[in-house]
């Protein structure tokens, strides 16, 4: 699960990030391609037209509108694979289980960032400038805590190397 939900937030992230590229970036076959994939994101979008809408006319969505919603879905996947890693761990005994238990807990923290930030640069649907800022901060805010859940990682890391070199200290030749 954990691995499938990773999968996920980096295609999410992959293909809303070739929706954002500007036009003709790259080897022509390259943004041949990238182009028609743009193209092929553009139209009329169930969420831009919910049932109930006043406006008769259909609102069409363009690469942007589609590339910020696959934002979202990648962020929300990288959420829950962070998620699906907490419900992996079942021992706080040593120094090791507990950072993991905190490495976890602050990734969960700057994922939940990334998901509210996401919404926050859908222009299609009225956010301004201001919306932009609080989805901006929002980013950073979840970046300091990935970066934080990272060093947090490395610390966990250099402790179970410790542990390692040590239990390899104990053991003896002849036994």
């Amino acid at each position: 699960g954990e691995a499938i939900m990773g999968i996920v937030g980096a295609g999410g992230f992959f293909f809303g990030t070739l929706l954002f590229l500007p036009e003709g970036v790259g080897p022509d076959a390259i943004a041949t391609a990238v182009g028609a994939f743009q193209q092929s994101a553009t139209g009329p979008s169930i969420l831009l037209n919910l049932p109930g809408s006043l406006e008769s006319s259909p609102k069409e969505a363009g690469p942007l509108f589609e590339g910020t919603v696959l934002f979202v879905v990648g962020s929300t996947g990288f959420s829950f694979s962070f998620f699906l890693n907490a419900l992996g761990l079942s021992s706080f005994k040593t120094c090791e289980e507990r950072l993991s238990a905190a490495v976890t807990s602050i990734h969960m923290g700057g994922g939940v960032p990334f998901c509210l930030g996401s919404t926050g640069f859908i222009d299609q649907v009225g956010c301004g400038s201001r919306m932009v800022a609080i989805g901006a901060w929002c980013f950073i805010v979840g970046c300091l805590l990935i970066m934080a859940g990272a060093v947090v990682a490395l610390a966990r890391d250099c402790v179970a190397y410790r542990a390692a070199l040590h239990d390899l200290g104990d053991e003896s030749p002849d036994s």
